[in-house]
């Protein structure tokens, strides 16, 4: 092999990575759909335990700016989104048991009023409650029930940088924690308009 064949070998590979580092980069920034799309399908955690499951997904701020068509905030605190779904994975009772029970009316009246307490947002040494708390009732249609939950933090918190917990009073199931770190560097820009 020549010294010009080995030199042409090398640019070659050198292009090849070049045009591989490019189109990485530029599959890391997608349109709004295609974002929502991606943040709806990759940014859940599921817990298991033997009774419940229970999903979180925590969302960043640009899945709202997509979502509804609307304008970055530029203020010093931003909102972080949370969605907490609760499942009753045996059983044919619903998620807080008969509907006619005593413990069926305690576990609704609670996650009605006095749940948000129960939630809280981590990043390093802040500790951030809800400013807002919905819950989602389903009058025992689906074996599932969804907390929606949105956190005001300050701006320079990162999206993957928190940890959602879930301080349970109703399932016996103690502190559970989402960390959202696996997704350090997973998550697309937004193509913004």
């Amino acid at each position: 092999m020549s010294i010009r064949n080995i030199q042409e070998s090398k640019m070659r590979i050198l292009v090849l990575l070049l045009l591989t580092l490019l189109v990485s980069c530029e599959s890391s920034k997608l349109e709004k759909e295609k974002f929502i799309q991606w943040c709806n399908s990759n940014l859940t955690i599921t817990k298991e335990f033997n009774q419940y499951k229970i999903d979180a997904r925590v969302l960043p701020e640009e899945y709202y700016v997509a979502l509804e068509n609307r304008q970055r905030n530029t203020s010093s605190t931003k909102n972080i989104h949370a969605t907490v779904k609760f499942y009753q994975n045996a059983g044919e009772e619903g998620l807080f048991g008969k509907s006619n029970s005593k413990e069926f009316q305690e576990r609704l009246n609670y996650f009605i009023e006095s749940a948000k307490g129960d939630f809280l947002l981590i990043h390093d040494k802040d500790t951030f409650p809800p400013v807002l708390y919905h819950f989602e009732r389903y009058y025992n249609i689906a074996n599932y029930s969804i907390v929606n939950l949105v956190f005001e933090v300050p701006r320079k918190i990162k999206y993957n940088s928190t940890v959602l917990v879930y301080d349970d009073q109703q399932f016996n199931l103690g502190k559970v924690t989402f960390s959202f770190d696996k997704f350090n560097s997973d998550i697309p820009q937004l193509i913004e308009n």
